[in-house]
């Protein structure tokens, strides 16, 4: 059985993208000795209401590896995600972002430091305001074995420092899966 998890809807409503297991493609490799990898999946809204069927998001953004655990910007046209084992990663697991110019979404950019380090960065989760990136990471200086951090956009476009947002939304446990509201106050 090929799970299906993550579901992003866009600000307008109109799609789903979501994130879904698919079968390695043959001569790839192995993820730790999984047959499969991770691709993102988008359904749009009929005009019946219904989402439609879901369709691969396709080349450039989905390669061969493992792309997963999206935010979507409220413009829908920024991707937060996740990719594993990378060349250009800096860890295992790193945060990259893609940008869709109306028909397609680009490749992914991994989005360097200081959001990504040595260590796992991954679930982000992108306030509507396009400002706040909260993501989780083992790395150290935290509370417990995985903390959700936050980095802050600048000005000038340049992400900030990331920062533990400690207790009591840390704890010396694991905190995983971090969603910024809508209204950019309710985590």
């Amino acid at each position: 059985v090929l799970d299906e998890y993550w579901p992003s809807v866009t600000g307008d409503g109109q799609q789903l993208i979501f994130t879904r297991e698919v079968k390695r493609a043959a001569g790839y490799g192995r993820d730790y000795n999984r047959d499969r990898q991770e691709d993102f999946y988008v359904s749009r809204l009929t005009p019946e209401g219904y989402w439609g069927t879901a369709r691969n998001a396709g080349a450039p953004l989905n390669t061969a590896g493992n792309e997963g655990a999206q935010s979507i910007s409220s413009d829908g046209r920024t991707m937060f995600f996740t990719a594993c084992d990378r060349n250009d990663g800096q860890g295992r697991c790193d945060i990259y972002f893609s940008t869709n110019d109306g028909k397609r979404w680009s490749p992914g950019n991994n989005l360097g430091q200081p959001v990504n380090t040595t260590y796992w960065e991954s679930q982000p989760s992108i306030s509507p305001n396009g400002r706040m990136l909260f993501f989780v990471s083992n790395r150290p200086r935290g509370l417990g074995g995985f903390d959700i951090w936050l980095s802050v956009k600048n000005p000038n476009g340049v992400w900030g420092n990331a920062v533990n947002l400690g207790q009591p939304v840390n704890s010396p446990g694991n905190e995983q899966s971090p969603f910024i509201h809508f209204d950019n106050k309710t985590l």
